[in-house]
């Protein structure tokens, strides 16, 4: 699938953009009287997005009641951990907003990992109800792409063990080791839209490795997203871009 691809002159215009959709897309979704069903991810990138959110032009003008939060992974440690996901969001987005706490599902970085790894996939079954060949079927993901080439918790190299498992899986950091739990590509794939947000020049070789086709792409997880009736959407700034110009 070839992406939709938009360049922004810095984050801060890149998280605006990220900000008037959310806005665009809670309220179609509670004219029609659905669910608004996003899934976040970590990194750096979406921060300044959630500061947007939060502000004053965004927080009072999205009908966070129809807003549902999920994570794409989490690491394996307590919601308070400074590495933790959840926590970021939480200091950054859902302290500052009106948004129902039933409509918050993190992923519980406490607990057994391959346990939560089923459960989350059971919780999601359970909101979207059985969707196409009983996958869920998010509004947005949203992704990002670490300086390794990974995305949501799924490393390259490994990345193909991946294809055949279930709604999440428990990976490992291939350098500390740390345990993760991430949602895996039939996710992705199911969703209406899937957005990478990548900034940065320090992710410029990635970013054309992967946009520009080389055939040693393929073993960035990312190559792997491929929404099936969905929209795919490369949102980069133009220090990530650079090395396409």
């Amino acid at each position: 699938m070839k992406p939709e691809i938009r360049v922004f002159q810095n984050r801060e215009k890149l998280a605006i953009a990220v900000a008037k959709d959310w806005k665009e897309g809670a309220q179609q979704a509670t004219r029609s009287g659905n669910k608004f069903s996003v899934a976040l991810c970590g990194g750096s990138t979406p921060t300044v997005g959630y500061r947007w959110l939060a502000g004053e032009e965004f927080r009072q003008s999205i009908p966070w009641s129809s807003v549902h939060l999920f994570w794409g992974d989490e690491r394996c440690v307590p919601p308070e951990d400074m590495e933790s996901n959840f926590r970021m969001a939480q200091e950054l987005l859902i302290d500052h907003v009106s948004i129902p706490e039933k409509n918050i599902n993190r992923i519980k970085g406490e607990a057994d990992p391959i346990t939560e790894a089923v459960q989350y996939g059971e919780k999601m079954r359970g909101h979207f109800g059985s969707g196409e060949k009983g996958i869920p079927s998010f509004d947005w993901v949203i992704l990002g792409l670490g300086l390794d080439g990974h995305t949501a918790s799924i490393f390259p190299h490994a990345n193909s063990s991946y294809r055949d498992l279930g709604l999440c899986a428990v990976t490992a950091h291939p350098e500390s080791g740390q345990k993760r739990i991430t949602m895996t590509p039939k996710i992705f794939n199911q969703a209406l839209r899937v957005t990478f947000l990548v900034t940065g020049k320090e992710k410029a070789s990635i970013v054309k490795d992967i946009i520009g086709e080389d055939v040693c792409a393929e073993n960035y997880p990312a190559k792997q997203v491929s929404p099936v009736g969905g929209i795919l959407q490369w949102w980069v700034d133009e220090e990530a871009y650079s090395a396409l110009r």
